[in-house]
């Protein structure tokens, strides 16, 4: 039973890494008129994406009664740590700076601004009212057969190498 729910979280992880590779390539290929892959691996996953969808699942869990300024101010708040740490994470250890928001409006060490907290709000507040059971539709269907669960124990592999 245990193992059971973990794989789903495991497959919500790269099922939420792979929609959010594809929003912040379609966003980033609309503003710059050509197609830019996102995909800080070697592959179609934004892992930020699939670790924020596990914070927002763990905020709904917390916060059952679905009282929604709570919800995204949540959202904004963990998944905006969320954005710094892997920031200064990656800063830190592999001198490598993956985006630079010392341009924009309140911004603290270009890691995170207003702007893109506010986003995270609003993404958490999509997906928790409007995306999250389609999300896990797709996790269970996923599951559901052998070739599902094979499918997802490769692409856990390969994310985990790709990662190394």
């Amino acid at each position: 039973m245990y193992m059971a729910g973990l794989v789903r979280w495991v497959v919500l992880f790269l099922v939420s890494s792979f929609f959010g590779w594809l929003l912040e390539s379609a966003y980033r290929s609309i503003y710059e008129h050509r197609f830019i892959d996102s995909g800080l691996l070697s592959g179609p996953f934004i892992p930020i994406y699939g670790v924020g969808v596990l914070i927002i699942e763990t905020i709904d869990l917390l916060i059952p009664d679905r009282l929604i300024w709570i919800e995204i101010t949540a959202c904004i708040i963990f998944c905006t740590m969320l954005e710094f740490l892997v920031h200064a994470y990656y800063e830190k250890v592999f001198d490598l700076k993956l985006w630079d928001y010392s341009s924009l409006f309140l911004n603290i060490q270009g890691r995170v601004c207003l702007l893109y907290s506010l986003y995270w709000g609003l993404l958490g507040y999509a997906y928790l009212h409007f995306l999250q059971q389609y999300i896990w539709l797709i996790v269970d269907l996923i599951l559901a057969n052998k070739i599902g669960w094979v499918l997802a124990s490769s692409f856990s592999i390969y994310f985990v190498f790709g990662c190394i």
